[in-house]
This record gives structure tokens, sequence and C-alpha cells, in this order.
């Protein structure tokens, strides 16, 4: 829940700062380029790569699709190929613009595939449905095929994919030496030790323990900048002070994150006294 929390006020923040982004280049008369219009409505593949990261779909479209396209139709090849070759290297494109990586290359190839069958079925970009029931049928087509992309995309691995399986649960589960999924449950912590310290061993990591994750968890979020008041809660900890044992931070790393925070205090208390100046030259105190 706690992490669940901590991720929620992050995205807050970057909505609330691109929000901010937003408003002040409005003020100075720029006009920032719509990337994203509603795509969890899109009725067809087609809609959706519409509205969702509108500025890569465009420069897909403009440098890859139409030049294919193009260049097939003025070929001798049969006319069926430039229906179908051009979605397909286009969404591969996009697959690979997203990560070098094969849940990649299939996320990217499955909407190739999805956007060449709806075009068959006569359901390409100009459709549009003819009734209520109709938009919401195609709506909810769409949305479940793009879950299941989704699912897809943020899998370690193809073989994971195979392993897991469609079936409700928790996503990394147990593995009997048979390769097959034990159950549908979390792993306990006493599963995932045994594991880190396999791998641990296969390392040649000569002591290695629980605490020596927390250390870890709280060394790098130290480093990242994050304030120890808030580590501490993160990591449990009764105080601060059991946080900074924990705080396995190179010395130089440590003097130089001093060394910021002194600095922050001058600043901020030589802004006071501008301020202070300011306020009593105009004789407002």
């Amino acid at each position: 829940m706690e992490k669940s929390f901590r991720r929620y006020i992050s995205l807050l923040f970057i909505a609330l700062a691109l929000l901010s982004v937003l408003i002040v280049t409005r003020l100075f008369g720029f006009e920032t380029s719509e990337n994203f219009r509603s795509p969890y409505l899109s009725l067809t593949p087609t809609d959706f790569w519409n509205r969702w990261h509108i500025t890569l779909s465009t420069w897909l479209r403009d440098y890859i699709f139409f030049p294919l396209r193009r260049v097939l139709l003025r070929s001798r090849l049969p006319g069926w190929l430039a229906d179908i070759l051009p979605p397909l290297v286009t969404m591969f494109v996009s697959g690979l613009w997203h990560g070098a990586g094969w849940t990649f290359i299939v996320w990217g190839l499955s909407y190739g595939v999805l956007i060449v069958i709806y075009q068959t079925l006569g359901m390409g970009g100009a459709w549009k449905p003819a009734s209520k029931f109709t938009q919401f049928l195609a709506w909810l087509v769409m949305f479940t095929l793009i879950i299941v992309s989704f699912a897809v995309f943020r899998a370690p691995s193809l073989t994971w994919l195979a392993v897991r399986g469609a079936d409700p649960g928790a996503l990394f589960v147990a593995v009997n030496k048979s390769g097959r999924m034990a159950s549908l449950k979390h792993m306990t912590p006493k599963t995932v030790y045994n594991m880190l310290s396999k791998r641990a061993t296969e390392a040649g990591v000569k002591s290695f323990s629980p605490h020596d994750m927390r250390r870890t968890f709280v060394s790098d979020l130290l480093d990242a900048g994050a304030d120890i008041t808030t580590v501490s809660k993160m990591a449990g900890h009764a105080n601060v002070t059991t946080t900074a044992r924990y705080d396995r931070r190179p010395e130089d790393a440590k003097r130089k994150e001093a060394s910021g925070f002194l600095l922050d205090c001058l600043t901020q208390t030589e802004s006071s006294f501008h301020l202070l100046t300011i306020i009593l030259v105009s004789g407002k105190v």
C-alpha cells in the first residue's frame, strides 16, 4: 500500500510539473504538440495510434509508413502487399523504438497485425460505428487488446510469458524444477531471500543477509537526494539514527551531501537577509 501511494504521489507531481510547463509555454506564446488524446477511448488500433504518443506516431507515419506504401504501390508487386507490409514494418520500428527486446518487438508487431485485421474487416482509420452499442462493443474489445498488449510490453521476457500464462494471480510466482508454476500466489520473503542468496554465492559474495538489501535500499535513496526522514519512514525505522547507521555511502559522498546542505542553508539565510533589508529600506516595518 505504501509503495502504491508513493508511486501515486510521484505520478501526481509529474503531472503537476507537466501542467506547469504547459501553462508557462502558453503564457510565453509557445504552442506545444499534443502527444496524447484519450487513447484508452480508442475504437480501433489505427484510432489508438492516432491518439497515443502522437508525435512518435506522426513521425512513423510520415517517414516510414507513407514512403514504404508509395514504393510498393509504384512497384509491380501484388497490391495486397501495399496494404499489409507498411503497417507491419511501421509497428515493428515502433517496437524497436521502445526497446531492443523481443517483448517490445512482439508488442509492436501485434499492433501491426491488428491494424491489418481491422482494415481487412473494413474497420480502418475512417470507420465509424453505426450505433452506440457498436461503439461500446468496439471500445470494449479494443480496450481489452490494449491491456493484453501492455502485459506483453511489461513482461520480463517471452519465455516468462509462456511459463506464466494468462491466469489471474501474481505476476512473479514460484517455479519448480520442471519449469512449471508451483502456484499463482506471491513468492514468500524466504523464497526471494533464497534466490538472492544463491545468486550472491554464484557471484562470489561471502556474506549475505536481508539487512544488506535494506542497507543498499537506504544508501541508494540517500544518494539520490531523498530526505533522511522520508527514507527512515520508508525503511520502517523508529528514528533517523537507525537509518543513519544503514547508510553505506562512501565518506566523500556524505561530506558532499553535508556541504550541499550547508550551502543551501547559507543561500536561504542570505536570501532572507536580502528580503529583510528590502522591507526595512522600503519602510514596510
